[in-house]
């Protein structure tokens, strides 16, 4: 009676511990698909981010163009930008689609001010976008991955260049503190 009392708990719990390791695997399964599409969201919003960049630099820096014309390219932007978070809200943080479209608005209006508040409204647009392109990074697990990379190669690069950027780097981050 006892072994045959043995035997139907084995069975339970082999039943119990299959289930739970099919769930597990089904969930990490899904996951990694979630993730891979995720990850292409993020890499469009960050074209897309580029892309609208390349717009309003023009919008701000070039004459020839009327209030209106302004206007136009950069709602057509922000139209663009906020579509396709819309679009992919149901992977995109709500947070980044925000700022990631809230950046751009206003843009429009950088060219008429006077030098120094459009000095002070460029410096702002510029943080904003480069705030916008860091939050993606890393909520789409690039920064993530390239720590890990990182220390799996040990790679320590060094030029000129690289020094100059990693002073400037440690500056403006000792001004944000």
């Amino acid at each position: 009676m006892e072994s045959a009392l043995i035997g139907i708990l084995g069975v339970l719990l082999g039943i119990l511990l299959n289930e739970a390791i099919r769930r597990n695997r089904r969930i990490e399964d899904f996951g990694m698909r979630v993730f891979d599409k995720r990850l292409k969201i993020y890499e469009e919003l960050y074209s897309k981010i580029n892309k609208a960049v390349e717009v309003a630099n023009v919008v701000v820096e070039e004459v020839g163009h009327t209030k209106e014309q302004r206007h136009g390219m950069m709602s057509e932007v922000i139209l663009d930008l906020a579509g396709f978070c819309d679009e992919h809200a149901m992977y995109l943080n709500d947070e980044i689609a925000l700022h990631s479209t809230g950046s751009f608005v206003g843009a429009e209006d950088i060219f008429e001010l006077k030098p120094a508040a459009k000095k002070h409204a460029l410096e702002r647009f510029r943080e904003d976008v480069k705030l916008a392109k860091e939050m993606i990074r890393k909520e789409s697990g690039i920064v993530d991955i390239e720590r890990h990379f990182t220390s799996i190669t040990q790679a320590k690069h060094s030029s000129r260049l690289i020094e100059y950027y990693r002073e400037l780097k440690s500056k403006q981050e000792a001004k944000t503190v």
